[in-house]
């Protein structure tokens, strides 16, 4: 499947979302445990 995303980042690891999203790229969709985990 082929998607055509617009903006700058798209992203499908959970992980890299809340590491995106905390160096001030943009917002990130994830589950909860997953932001708080990003804190380690």
């Amino acid at each position: 499947m082929l998607i055509a995303a617009d903006g700058r980042l798209s992203l499908n690891d959970q992980g890299l979302m809340v590491d995106a999203a905390l160096a001030g790229e943009g917002l990130a969709y994830v589950f909860e445990a997953q932001a708080w985990s990003s804190g380690d």
